[in-house]
């Protein structure tokens, strides 16, 4: 019985988070849907984060270039 207790409450749980995600999918979509893009078919505005993180991708890139 108290299994069956814990069973339905992880149940619930799944639920739950399955709906927020599918509704955090929604939203990326909808943002990229209005995302301007540049000439090359690129966002023009990327998240912040993703700046910092393409600029190190980019650094570590050149940095093996030169060896």
């Amino acid at each position: 019985n108290k299994i069956e207790k814990k069973l339905e409450k992880l149940q619930k749980l799944i639920e739950t988070i399955e709906s927020q995600l599918e509704e955090a999918l929604e939203l990326l979509r909808d943002k990229k849907a209005r995302q301007e893009l540049d000439e090359f078919g690129e966002p023009l505005i990327l998240e912040e984060g993703l700046c910092s993180l393409i600029d190190e991708y980019t650094n570590e890139e050149e940095v093996e270039e030169d060896f």
